[in-house]
């Protein structure tokens, strides 16, 4: 989530959302050029309309993205982490939100309440 000068909260868009963004920036927003992608070792490959594919796939939408940031970044953390697109220098990636596998949309959200249930201190009385 990001704060805009009027302190009002703006959501990262989905990743589905991000991922067709993504793809629309590739291909200069040429929607039939989607279509058409002969890239079919991206990761996004699957997952570039925007809507889970009918197919099962091994990757996530979240885990297809890390994997693309993966491949722009030539497979170092350190620069995944400190990615240029963050808007500042650079244009901003659609990716940019989720580029390490995780969907900030969800930040408060989370943790297993059977797993919190049952793993709770116990009380001494």
């Amino acid at each position: 989530m990001q704060e805009t000068s009027c302190n009002k909260v703006v959501k990262t868009p989905p990743p589905l959302k991000s991922t067709r963004n993504y793809c629309l920036w590739c291909t200069i927003n040429q929607p039939k050029e989607i279509r058409l992608c002969p890239s079919g070792d991206c990761p996004l490959y699957p997952f570039r309309f925007g809507k889970k594919p009918r197919y099962e796939t091994i990757l996530t939408p979240l885990l297809a993205i890390r994997e693309r940031c993966k491949d722009c970044s030539v497979y170092e953390l350190e620069r995944i982490r400190n990615c240029p697109f963050d808007g500042k220098q650079e244009e901003k990636c659609d990716l940019y939100d989720y580029r390490m596998g995780k969907n900030p949309n969800r930040s408060q959200i989370g943790g297993n309440p059977l797993f919190k249930k049952h793993n709770s201190t116990p009380k001494i009385e």
